[in-house]
């Protein structure tokens, strides 16, 4: 007599289970954010024909998908005020020179022009420059021919009598200044981009604040220490 099967049951001999696609097998999805609008301009490539390619670092479009771009972040007031303006140039910003190292170093470039005698109608202008805290290092150039000077420190600093690099001698003053004030250095630097000034980065602002506070610690213990040995040898 022939017995019938009450329906389909998992687990049933017939069951085939080697097609369970299980977490193991299964390919993983490698999930991207939407990219902004200038992320996405630097990733994706018009064709001709109007279809956006998403290339590889050998130039092949692949078979990658990426989502429509999502409007860029806004930044805060405080925040857009220190990016920088590169609309008209570098030459438009301001900076904080030593007036006598900055003449000096105008004068040595023309002198050189002349004796080398590569042309004679020379027009400076700033070729190179590195920012050291509020102190900057600048190089000429000549746009009418290949000359171009050495970089010059145009800030004076301080002696310690060591080897190494010394500290300028606004840097420091700066944060012996600050000390005084209720002024910290974030505010700090929010003035300087308010004067069209390009501020010094956060940490090194910080590392020289402490590295100042540390010294006049210092100073303000033998002080005290002197003060008290007076003190004893009064009485």
């Amino acid at each position: 007599m022939c017995k019938h099967r009450r329906g389909f049951q998992q687990g049933h001999p017939y069951f085939k289970t080697t097609h369970a696609e299980t977490t193991e097998t299964r390919p993983s999805s490698v999930w991207m954010p939407r990219l902004d609008m200038d992320d996405f301009s630097r990733v994706v490539q018009e064709t001709t024909g109007g279809l956006l390619t998403v290339p590889d670092a050998d130039g092949i479009s692949g078979s990658s998908k990426i989502l429509r771009p999502r409007p860029n972040r806004r930044l805060p007031l405080t925040e857009s005020y220190l990016q920088p303006d590169e609309s008209q140039g570098p030459s438009s910003e301001m900076r904080l020179l030593n007036v006598g190292k900055n003449a000096q170093m105008w004068n040595e470039c023309y002198t050189e022009h002349a004796e080398q005698k590569m042309c004679t109608s020379p027009h400076f202008q700033v070729y190179r420059e590195q920012q050291v805290g509020l102190c900057w290092k600048e190089s000429l150039k000549c746009v009418n021919c290949e000359y171009h000077s050495r970089m010059y420190k145009l800030y004076s600093e301080i002696e310690t009598g060591r080897c190494g690099q010394r500290a300028a001698t606004m840097n420091v003053a700066l944060h012996i200044g600050l000390q005084d004030s209720t002024t910290a250095t974030t505010k700090f630097r929010h003035i300087l981009t308010a004067m069209d000034t390009p501020p010094p980065s956060h940490t090194g602002l910080q590392r020289t604040a402490n590295k100042v506070a540390a010294l006049t610690a210092q100073a303000t213990m033998d002080d005290l220490r002197m003060r008290r040995q007076r003190s004893k040898e009064d009485q």
